[in-house]
């Protein structure tokens, strides 16, 4: 840990408020596909899901299952999607992904806002 000051900043009173750097371990990721980030917001009646994922490389026909939470961590509930631009079928979405930043979107069946948890399908060749 470093600390250095910040002159234009003031605290309290008039003494220079003191800027900690904290330098962390850059962490690796082993996975292809990062869940960054999920929003949440109201359309109409019911709720639009914005989610955003970070691919390492270009993706076809990927699947991801569709799960809100509960109380109960050890649950997983299913809700069918109700609109999406692309495939779906009950709770699972269907896509391509791009090298980079994705973003989908989609709103589920029962209009009610919930924590979401996306679960990706691996899919093997049956030759």
């Amino acid at each position: 840990m470093e600390g250095t000051f910040n002159k234009n900043e003031k605290g309290k009173g008039s003494k220079p408020r003191a800027i900690i750097e904290h330098k962390c371990p850059i962490q690796k990721s082993t996975q292809v596909v990062n869940i960054i980030r999920c929003k949440v917001t109201p359309i109409d009646n019911s709720f639009e899901y914005r989610v955003k994922i970070y691919s390492k490389k270009e993706l076809k026909d990927v699947r991801f299952s569709v799960f809100v939470g509960t109380d109960d961590s050890k649950s997983e509930n299913k809700i069918d999607i109700k609109d999406y631009k692309g495939e779906y079928e009950g709770n699972i979405l269907r896509f391509n992904l791009k090298k980079g930043l994705n973003e989908i979107l989609f709103t589920l069946n029962d209009g009610l806002k919930h924590s979401i948890h996306l679960q990706k399908i691996d899919i093997k060749d049956e030759n």
